[in-house]
């Protein structure tokens, strides 16, 4: 005798995806105002910390997580996505990652000395005074360059960033 597997889960509803969309377009929304304020508004006590810890992280790139989640939440209440949330999160991210990194590859005057901590700290400070990319900068910016070096870094970069750009907002070549 074959054992027959009954499926426990089933496929989502039409209605149901429709409606988990509206939830993650609100949390993006809401999330995408509150990260837009704190880098526009310098803020005091814990919002100050966190405005600062932003700088720190991605550089420049601080003040285009906020718009970016807007994006999002906007793309998800027209269910019009390219991809699933989770995949427009993930692109985002890494675009975030990209252009904070090419800021360091860029930053031809920027000097790291010291252990990797003290470079770290040294880019959180370049990110902080937006002179730099930020701690977050390091993943693909001090990478690249020490795998390809400074041009060939500079040319992957601008390529990826065009290319995650292109799957963001549903462009085709």
């Amino acid at each position: 005798k074959t054992a027959t597997k009954i499926s426990s889960s089933k496929k989502p509803t039409a209605a149901e995806v429709s409606s988990r969309r509206q939830l993650y377009a609100i949390g993006f929304f809401a999330a995408g105002i509150i990260l837009t304020a704190m880098t526009l508004i310098e803020g005091e006590s814990l919002w100050q910390s966190l405005h600062y810890m932003l700088f720190g992280l991605f550089g420049w790139c601080a003040y285009l997580i906020g718009p970016v989640l807007i994006y999002l939440a906007v793309m998800n209440t027209l269910e019009k996505p390219t991809f699933s949330t989770a995949a427009q999160g993930y692109e985002s991210l890494a675009l975030l990652l990209l252009l904070s990194g090419i800021t360091t590859v860029f930053s031809e005057n920027m000097v790291l000395e010291g252990s990797v901590f003290q470079k770290i700290g040294q880019l959180y400070t370049y990110g902080k005074d937006l002179t730099g990319g930020g701690v977050l900068s390091a993943i693909y910016g001090l990478t690249s360059m020490a795998l390809m070096g400074r041009l060939a870094a500079v040319i992957v970069g601008i390529v990826l960033i065009i290319a995650i750009l292109m799957l963001l907002t549903g462009t085709t070549l």
